[in-house]
């Protein structure tokens, strides 16, 4: 019943979005290991051919989420409010869960960031055209995998928005009775917690993997020169992601990055689509 409630609370959330403006349209299709579709602006917006916005969707999502999940339409409004043009959109999805890993080897298949990095983007750039200026846009699972290309190649990136990221305070390979005391310390339920927790562990070799490809612990660590970020969280988020997003925040300020962070009310991924879509709006008009 709670999960239930829980499911209700999340599309409840996105209903005032539905009425910011027209949806886009799109065309889907394959790639040789993934499915995409991409987005054209709505009447009204201009597209800019030398911006790209890659969406990595949240669990249970597809390549239609961008859509599906009303952020599109809170987008374009923003951007026709301000008279810019919009850059093209690109969803990605490899199945309903998944993430990019930084190596191979976990119980779970993963594509791996350096074959999206060297392969999937080549093949994108080849048939909708190579842009000036590329931009990340992931939620939940997905903001994961923006973090995660974040670090892989810094100067390929413009900007990102890491909406309600899967970020963690607690090692993923934690035993389990140190993740009891964890949920307990932070009034979370157990099972949420673990069932997040292992949808990321099981798709890491070893804990020495998880260690190099963390992103909270590579902001830690990293001297690398990243893009502006804005990133948001929610303060009941059940999983516990907002904790780990504070810690990632925090690491991000500590090295000097350009970050922008929200906490909201409310339970996970009940992201604030008008902020989001204000933050990158800036980042495109600063290219005019």
């Amino acid at each position: 019943m709670k999960a239930v409630f829980a499911a209700l609370s999340f599309y409840a959330h996105f209903v005032p979005f539905f009425f910011a403006g027209p949806p886009p349209d799109y065309r889907c299709g394959a790639g040789p290991d993934f499915r995409y579709c991409v987005y054209d602006p709505p009447y009204g917006v201009i597209e800019d051919p030398n911006s790209v916005v890659y969406f990595l969707h949240y669990g249970t999502g597809d390549e239609k989420s961008w859509r599906t999940v009303p952020v599109s339409r809170v987008f374009y409004a923003e951007l026709r409010r301000r008279g810019l043009s919009a850059p093209k959109v690109i969803a990605l999805s490899y199945g309903t869960y998944w993430r990019f890993v930084g190596s191979a080897g976990g119980k779970t298949p993963s594509p791996l960031a350096t074959d999206f990095l060297e392969h999937t983007l080549p093949w994108l750039d080849a048939k909708f055209g190579a842009p000036k200026r590329r931009y990340l846009w992931g939620m939940s699972q997905g903001g994961l995998s923006a973090a995660t290309l974040l670090f892989h190649r810094p100067p390929m990136w413009s900007g990102a928005v890491l909406a309600c990221a899967a970020l963690f305070s607690i090692d993923v390979f934690a035993p389990r009775d140190r993740v009891a005391s964890f949920a307990a310390a932070n009034r979370l339920e157990e099972g949420r917690v673990q069932w997040g927790l292992e949808l990321v562990r099981n798709r890491v070799k070893s804990p020495a993997d998880w260690d190099r490809e963390n992103p909270v612990g590579r902001a830690t660590k990293s001297r690398a020169r990243l893009p502006p970020i804005y990133i948001d969280a929610n303060a009941e988020d059940d999983f516990g992601f907002n904790l780990g997003t504070r810690d990632f925040v925090a690491a991000l300020k500590r090295a000097g990055a350009r970050v922008e962070f929200r906490e909201s009310p409310g339970g996970h991924c009940e992201v604030d689509a008008w902020a989001e879509s204000r933050f990158l709006a800036d980042l495109l008009q600063e290219k005019r």
